[in-house]
């Protein structure tokens, strides 16, 4: 199911880009809430992961694993920006 809607996205299908974005918006929130992020950076950083899939939507035909694709950019992203520094503080 993935692949055929990923494929139809990298056409240039802007319903397979909202189905995929409200797809996996949740669980890359999860995702990052589980890393220890504050919610308000992972709107930011989601939303980025977002623009850059679909600015660069062409070159994307590689992609074999759409959600280990989303879930890697996001784990980058928030890893080599500030958005490290916004991570939650836990005393143990």
């Amino acid at each position: 199911m993935d692949e055929v809607v990923f494929q139809r996205f990298v056409d240039g299908d802007d319903a397979a880009f909202t189905f995929i974005y409200n797809k996996y918006v949740d669980l890359l929130l999860q995702y990052g809430r589980s890393l220890g992020f504050e919610k308000e950076v992972l709107k930011d950083a989601i939303q980025d992961v977002f623009v850059k899939l679909y600015l660069n939507r062409r070159s994307l035909s590689e992609v074999r694993n759409l959600k280990y694709y989303l879930f890697r950019s996001l784990n980058c992203l928030l890893y080599t920006s500030d958005a490290a520094d916004d991570r939650i503080s836990v005393d143990l």
